[in-house]
């Protein structure tokens, strides 16, 4: 059995001083894989952040409604192109 927390934000900056120890100490108990989300267009690249951990690490990016005011062509455009990395697993969190 493969253990899955299915909805992470640990690229917030409230983890800063300690992501890579919650992030170590999670797989250490048994934690097999993250899915990250990532909400906004301006926190795409985060996922970079996670390079160590790739492995462990899928992603899912969207706009959520609380950065509407972000939707512009040019950042459905930037979307579809971080939904066809190769460890974009899902589309979210858009607030459905």
């Amino acid at each position: 059995m493969k253990y899955i927390d299915t909805h992470t934000h640990l690229s917030d900056k409230a983890f800063d001083n300690d992501r890579k120890d919650i992030i170590s100490e999670s797989i250490n108990k048994g934690l097999d894989f993250f899915f990250e989300v990532l909400c906004s267009p301006n926190d795409f690249d985060k996922f970079k952040s996670f390079a160590v951990y790739m492995d462990n690490f899928y992603f899912s990016f969207g706009i959520h409604p609380e950065y509407a005011d972000e939707n512009s062509p040019e950042n459905f455009k930037l979307l579809k192109q971080f939904l066809l990395k190769d460890r974009s697993v899902f589309i979210g969190e858009i607030g459905l």
